[in-house]
Parts: structure tokens; sequence; C-alpha cells
């Protein structure tokens, strides 16, 4: 949206990154937005990525853009060899062959990096006596433990006193399962006294220029340990980091989102290129309760080839993009019976007018309730539509949602190509 005038290049630096698409309205692509401006001002656009999306990928290898593969690193540096471990015990916050691995970098004046996609200290908080994890009473999900003694949600922000939950349910009924960053932290100055660590996540970060600070130490060799969630999985090039460690590496596997593989293999193969990035040999190893999930070996084998070729075809057999676009309608409101009744009318007007244009690439999924059912307590409905015909799609499905009378508190999003499903 920048008025240059002249422009002569537009770069999209690591296109595959899903901030790139606005979660708001208008909810734009950047991508979208840089592949138009390239046409009205008839200018390259580069996309970058060493994990390029899949839909972007599969229209270079098909001809619609130019693919330019980069067959060698930057500087002088070669691949990491990467470990697997099959985590033996979830209690422990690291385990013996990473610590081990982390002692040998220390004594010889080498660094770390270690990403732990978790914030807070630990993620989950039981009620051992109802046999449930303690949830917002905003949002239906978890409650997360932070060292500044709060329970807080990392949806809308709610915390509550963690002494006031023990004093609720009795301290013995309450225990903190899992770990974050903040306990990971913990741990690595518990065991490595001497060592300079920081971490780097969204309650680190909150004051001005931390991130600069933290990775200018880590590049000046100031550093010897640099923890955090995926904000250190990309951009860092400092020539002393020759370990990588990945813990809970499967964290994200299981939304039900048909991008979660996709996302899972780009941000192990981006953080594994942290290490060996000079002369000095690097390796990676990944913790994961799962060793032998195809993504998880396909991330160990830095393979993306493989893990694309894998990926289309499931794409193709489900009618997923690039096969298909997607159009996703969501409802909201603070009652849930509103919400609901308004995603079934929507439906049933979309469906007989769909059936009515008889076109055979265009199917509805649901509608059900959405993967964080309720946010901010308002209650959420979703459906899908797969098409090839998107223009048409969007024009009906704008007149359908005119031709039901909206109740009042009701909000509806419609999102064309949603990055996300949850």
């Amino acid at each position: 949206f920048a008025p240059v005038k002249n422009l002569g290049l537009i770069i999209l630096d690591e296109e595959h990154d899903g901030s790139y698409k606005e979660h708001s309205s208008p909810r734009y692509h950047a991508r979208q937005v840089a592949m138009q401006r390239s046409k009205v001002n008839s200018s390259p656009l580069v996309l970058g990525s060493a994990t390029p999306s899949i839909e972007a990928y599969y229209y270079a290898k098909n001809g619609f853009i130019d693919l330019n593969p980069l067959r060698k690193r930057a500087g002088s540096g070669s691949l990491s060899k990467v470990k697997i471990f099959q985590n033996k015990d979830d209690s422990r916050v690291i385990g013996s062959d990473l610590l081990f691995a982390i002692k040998k970098r220390i004594e010889r004046k080498e660094q770390v990096v270690i990403l732990l996609n978790r914030r807070g200290y630990s993620p989950f908080i039981f009620n051992k006596e109802e046999k449930e994890f303690i949830e917002c009473k905003n949002c239906s999900t978890n409650l997360c433990y932070h060292k500044s003694g709060k329970a807080i949600c990392h949806i809308c922000g709610y915390a509550e006193r963690f002494e006031n939950i023990k004093r609720k349910l009795g301290e013995k009924n309450v225990e903190l399962i899992g770990s974050g960053t903040q306990k990971l932290e913990e741990f690595l100055l518990e065991k490595f006294p001497g060592a300079r660590i920081e971490r780097l996540d969204q309650d680190a970060t909150k004051n001005k220029g931390i991130v600069a600070e933290v990775i200018t130490r880590l590049i000046n060799e100031d550093l010897d340990i640099l923890t955090g969630t995926q904000m250190i999985a990309k951009g860092l090039d400092a020539s002393k980091v020759t370990l990588v460690g990945v813990i809970n590496a499967s964290t994200g596997l299981g939304l039900p989102d048909f991008r979660a593989s996709e996302r899972v293999f780009s941000l192990l193969t981006q953080v594994a290129g942290r290490a060996g990035r000079a002369s000095l040999e690097g390796e990676v190893i990944i913790e994961t309760n799962y060793a032998e999930h195809p993504v998880i070996r396909l991330a160990k084998d830095q393979d993306y080839e493989k893990f694309f070729n894998g990926e289309i075809e499931i794409r193709k057999s489900l009618y997923y993009p690039p096969f298909s676009r997607l159009i996703r309608i969501v409802t909201r409101s603070k009652s849930e019976e509103k919400s609901r009744e308004t995603i079934q009318g929507i439906y049933e007007i979309l469906y007989s007018k769909i059936k009515d244009f008889n076109d055979k690439g265009t199917y509805l999924l649901g509608p059900v309730d959405c993967p964080f059912y309720k946010v901010e307590s308002n209650f959420r409905n979703h459906m899908l539509i797969k098409t090839n015909k998107q223009k048409e799609l969007k024009e009906m499905v704008q007149s359908s949602i005119g031709e039901f009378k909206i109740p009042f508190g009701v909000y509806v999003e419609i999102d064309i190509d949603p990055v996300d499903l949850v």
C-alpha cells in the first residue's frame, strides 16, 4: 500500500509466513496484494522462502511463476545433522541427550538455540478432584500458569491469581502440567549457573528494542543459550550457534486444520537452519512424543521436495488449495443458540443456491462449532466452501447472508482464502 513512485522490485521474504494474512477486516493477504501491485506497476516480484507455501510451490512447479532454486546455503555452512529422540518422561523439561549436547557446547564456548513453542511456565493447570484442566471463563481454552503468579488466557488475556485458584479448589487438588519457555529458562539457569541465557517470547519482548538487543548479543557472542517460541526460528544468523534443540516438536500437529502439517514442517526446518551457518558443524536435536510421524521424519531429513510431494497428493484427494479456493463463514454471538441458528440459516439458503447453480466443483462443509468454540465470551460456528468458481460463490455467500435476517448481537465474518480454520 506504500505510495512508492517508480517501483522497481517487490520482495516478499518468508512468503510462507501466516502473518502475511490480515485476520481482521479487510482480510487481505499481502502476497495477493504484492502480486496485484506487481502487475499494475510492471515490477518483478520475488517470493522468497526455504519452505515455500504449498500453493506457491505448486504454481512454480507448474510454470505459473518462475522457479529459481538456491542450491547452496549462504556462507560456508552446510546442513546440520538432525537427531530425533522419543520423549520417555513427560515430566522432564529436557531429555538427557539434549542436556548432554548443551553441556558440550558450553564447554567449547559455542552457542545454543532452543525452541519450545509454548509461552509461560506451565501450559496446563489440572484440577485433580474434577479430573479436568482449568479453562478461561471467557474462552474454551486452558489457562496457562506464569511465573508472575497468574493463570493467564493466551487468547483474550484474562488473568486470575494462582493463589486464588489453589484457595478455591484446595492446594492438594491443583497440579501444574507441562513446560513453557519460562520453566525452560529456569531449568537451564539451574543446570548451567554460569551461562549467559536469554528468552525471547511474547512475554519477554514487551519492552521496545528487546528483540534487537538480544539478537545482537547472540551475534556478538555475548550469549551462550537463547530460548524462545517460534520468533527465534528464523532470521538468526550467528556463526557460533552449533546446536539447535526443539522440545515438544509435535506441538500443532493435532490441530483440525489442513495446514497443520505444513506449519510444523516449516517451523522445524526453519529453526534447524539456525545451526551450522558458518565453518563450525551444526547439530539439531528434536524431542517429540511422535518420533515416527511422517512430518517429523521429513523435517529431520530437511527434505522439502518429499514433503511437498506427499502433501500435494493429500490436498488433491481432499480438494484443498491449490486445487480449490476456500471461503469460510463464521458466526459469533454471546448467545450460543443465536450463533448456531444463524449459521444454519445461512447454510440452508446457500445450499439451495449452490444446488440450483449445479456446479460439481463446489462443496459445503459444516456448519459445525469452531475448534476454538468460545472466544472472548462469544460462541463461534463456521462452515467452509471449497470451490473452483470463487467469484460466483462469493456473490452467493453475500446474497445468502443478505437474505437471512441476522439477529441482533450476531456477527458474521466472511474470510476469503483463510490461512487457518480454528
